[in-house]
């Protein structure tokens, strides 16, 4: 539940990183306007990489692998946004806040899936 529970934590600022504008005119104090687009990115990724840690030492070598085929397609996603991102703040669209949680939620649903089936 921990780890299932960062995994939550790290994408949620993403989630935020394209309104900073709207929310620096309402006066929100989210936690991606506080990091800043980069800042947001660099804790993402921290967050998931702890979250990687985890898995890699609470399961087992076949079901860590199976995380690692699952939620690559979120990582290689999230890699290439960062650089974007990186070279053009612009890049911190809903657009490609959207692609992330798609990617991350497939991802994510189809590893707690399967575990549950090979639990059986």
């Amino acid at each position: 539940a921990i780890l299932s529970s960062m995994m939550l934590w790290a994408v949620y600022p993403m989630t935020q990183i394209y309104q900073h504008e709207e929310d620096a005119k309402r006066g929100d104090r989210t936690l991606s306007l506080l990091l800043g687009i980069r800042g947001t990115f660099f804790f993402t990724a921290s967050i998931y990489s702890l979250t990687a840690l985890g898995f890699w030492v609470y399961l087992p070598l076949q079901h860590f692998l199976l995380f690692i085929v699952l939620t690559s397609p979120t990582l290689v996603f999230f890699l290439n946004w960062f650089r974007k991102a990186w070279l053009d703040a612009s890049q911190a669209n809903f657009k490609n806040t959207m692609w992330l949680n798609l990617l991350a939620s497939f991802g994510l649903n189809a590893l707690f899936i399967t575990l549950l089936i090979l639990q059986k």
